[in-house]
């Protein structure tokens, strides 16, 4: 049919070619399919090329011969792979191997130290031999992480640290010894990265060391992975960091050999001991470099399963599915159990033929980088650091003694508490003050008594405002020395990780010893405050208590003490138990936590409210009042918890407020804090809050 000129039907010829496209694409993808839904069955390759054969061969021969302590065998192995050179397809000496195998210490720590002590022994009855010495060097390194710990740092005891840092200079100091040595080894190499990883090296010093390295042996893969291990920046490099490296050793080489070099480089890149970090465009890794690279290996090397499995991974890094189906088609359902399981392996199958989820393109983590501070330089500002401190607290605690001296005219036993304080705090820390200040208490007490006034409590006002005064010195003092004290910690983990650094000064004691440090210049304040116009021992409650009535509200208080606090822990806000879990963490330095909770604190704190501000108020205010203001200002200084337990925290306050009315003396209130801290002290090793 004509209409207008033009012909309203499409050409036969047209529609077959149509027809003809449509149907080749329909069975296209039903091949696919019906490939896909045949494909052969998983089968592991344990030993995929007589590389790998030989090299498991060598793990069992270097365990038997270590186990027999047989040092001529040791050193037998050694020499035959220095000098066969052999190595796995991918590029791995077999001498890294075999280091590997004597580095790897046992689990227990006798079995470790036993194990330190036979190369110890080797080193000592050949000291010509370079194996001795970087077996050694390997087994310290190990050694050293296994006192730190795989976790983060945040993670590590102080112990922990200095254990690492003095096994980590004990590797480095026998790798400077065996440097000098006539016999050579690269394996002194690899053991030197290791040491350098561990202690931070100068970037400078660390690829000079490296480059020297590659010079000798160009070969010895695992000097490349240590390296790019290294400049992750998780360490000391930065993103982008190794793939221009690799880039710039590929680009070194003749041109013929650059794609083939620079795909031997991605494989090393790959055996990090890390994953998710090759990644492939944007500035990283070059896949097209990288894939025609293995394709002129494998073309030399066809029969090479490890360099075909190696490349289907790296296809599958890569978002390359006809890669890996190529890969896959060319070696069946074979696969290498080292490098993924079989569940991995089918997903990935399905991944290439039938366009499933890519199993190892996940989504990347954010994780912590590791902090560029060594550990000498974190070590040397916590040192500075608890010199400041322990100079600034004995000063304080010396002046404050300096003014009880002089207000009984005392100037010069003051002048030389002062020096005492000062000179014993910086190696004992507050017990030198501590112990100063006794000795000066003893002196004026051994003096004549003083004459003072008949009414000498001076004006309620006055008290609330010295007690209102001391509280904020109480928590002032522990905010001004937890500043210093976590800059080195912040310096480690970083400055996100504050409730981590906290934590950590809970758990090796030093926010104890804080709190320890604050209580004994509160009692020295409280003390000064007091003044002239009373004996001191009577302004503070310092009597001699009532004993019977003492010793019968002292049982029954702290019953109601235990039952309420038995009754509280079920109704504890999420703020409290925060909280309570935070200080909890104290019990891993049980001496600090005992001597803070059930010592210092109850008796900073009694003096301060049921001592001094108690027998201000007591005439002129009543004992309601009194009770009730003191109590209110004891709770205030325990605002860190919720609701619950500051509701416990006033109701301890005005038990304890009753004792001291019933007993006469703040003597029995100090003992009835004490038992209450100590509650929550029993609990915290007992039942600790997870």
């Amino acid at each position: 049919m004509i209409h207008g000129g033009v012909d309203t039907f499409m050409p036969a010829s047209f529609l077959s070619s149509a027809i003809a496209r449509w149907f080749a694409i329909a069975l296209f993808f039903w091949a696919l399919a019906l490939s896909a839904a045949d494909l052969p069955p998983a089968e592991p390759v344990k030993v995929p090329t007589p590389a790998y054969g030989r090299c498991l061969e060598l793990i069992e021969q270097t365990r038997q011969v270590l186990a027999a302590e047989n040092i001529d065998g040791l050193e037998a192995l050694a020499a035959e792979l220095r000098t066969s050179k052999e190595r796995l397809d991918g590029g791995t000496w077999l001498l890294s191997t075999y280091y590997g195998v004597l580095g790897g210490l046992p689990d227990g720590e006798q079995e470790q130290a036993g194990r330190i002590a036979f190369f110890e022994k080797w080193v000592a009855g050949h000291p010509e031999s370079i194996t001795a010495r970087v077996a050694l060097a390997r087994a310290l390194t190990s050694y050293a992480w296994k006192a730190r710990g795989s976790g983060t740092s945040d993670t590590v005891s102080n112990e922990g640290w200095k254990l690492f840092g003095d096994r980590l200079a004990q590797a480095h100091q026998i790798l400077d010894d065996a440097r000098n040595l006539t016999q050579k080894c690269p394996g002194w190499y690899e053991a030197a990265q290791i040491v350098a990883l561990g202690e931070g090296w100068e970037t400078e010093e660390y690829f000079e060391m490296v480059g020297e390295a590659i010079n000798k042996e160009p070969t010895y893969g695992r000097y490349y992975t240590n390296a790019c291990y290294w400049m992750l920046p998780r360490w000391y490099g930065d993103e982008g960091e190794f793939e221009g490296w690799i880039a710039g050793l590929a680009k070194a080489r003749p041109e013929a050999d650059q794609d083939r070099q620079y795909a031997f480089l991605v494989w090393m890149a790959d055996r990090m001991p890390v994953k998710g970090e090759i990644v492939f465009g944007d500035d990283r890794l070059d896949w097209a470099r990288t894939r025609e690279g293995f394709l002129e290996w494998i073309a030399s090397e066809p029969d090479n399963l490890m360099v075909r499995f190696q490349l289907t991974r790296l296809a599958l890094l890569a978002g390359d599915r006809e890669t890996a189906r190529e890969q896959f088609d060319s070696t069946g359902g074979r696969y290498f159990p080292e490098m993924w399981t079989q569940e991995t392996f089918e997903a990935a199958r399905k991944y290439a033929y039938e366009d499933g989820p890519n199993p190892l393109i996940k989504p990347k983590r954010t994780e912590q980088q590791t902090p560029r501070f060594d550990y000498e330089t974190i070590r040397n500002i916590g040192i500075g650091v608890h010199v400041l401190l322990a100079l600034a607290g004995g000063f304080l605690a010396g002046m404050l003694l300096m003014v009880i001296a002089w207000q009984r005219n005392e100037v010069w036993a003051g002048v030389i508490t002062v020096f005492v304080a000062v000179l014993t705090s910086l190696p004992f820390g507050t017990i030198g003050s501590l112990v100063a200040g006794c000795g000066l208490l003893l002196y004026l007490r051994s003096r004549p008594a003083r004459e003072t006034a008949v009414d000498g409590c001076g004006s309620p006002w006055v008290t609330l405002l010295v007690a209102l005064g001391l509280a904020f010195a109480y928590l002032g003092l522990q905010v001004l020395a937890v500043i210093p004290a976590i800059v080195p910690l912040l310096l480690e983990m970083g400055v996100k990780h504050q409730q981590a650094a906290v934590e950590r000064m809970m758990t090796n004691g030093m926010a104890e010893r804080i709190l320890i440090s604050s209580a004994w210049l509160v009692i020295l304040g409280t003390m000064a405050c007091c003044g002239t116009r009373m004996r001191l021992t009577e302004r503070l409650g310092l009597l001699r208590p009532k004993l019977k009535a003492s010793l019968i509200w002292l049982f029954v208080f702290f019953l109601v003490v235990a039952g309420l606090g038995y009754v509280i822990d079920s109704f504890l806000d999420t703020r409290s138990l925060e909280a309570l879990r935070l200080m909890q963490l104290g019990r891993h330095s049980p001496v600090s936590f005992i001597l803070c909770l059930c010592l210092f604190a109850p008796v900073a704190e009694e003096l301060l409210f049921r001592g001094y501000a108690y027998t201000g108020w007591i005439r002129s205010m009543g004992w309601g009042l009194t009770a009730l203001v003191s109590s209110l200002l004891f709770t205030a200084i325990h605002f860190q918890y919720g609701w619950a337990a500051l509701a416990y925290v006033f109701v301890l306050g005005m038990l304890l407020a009753l004792l001291r009315k019933l007993s006469g003396s703040v003597l029995p209130c100090i003992v009835l804090h004490s038992l209450a801290n100590a509650i929550f002290v029993v609990s915290s090793f007992v039942s600790p809050l997870e």
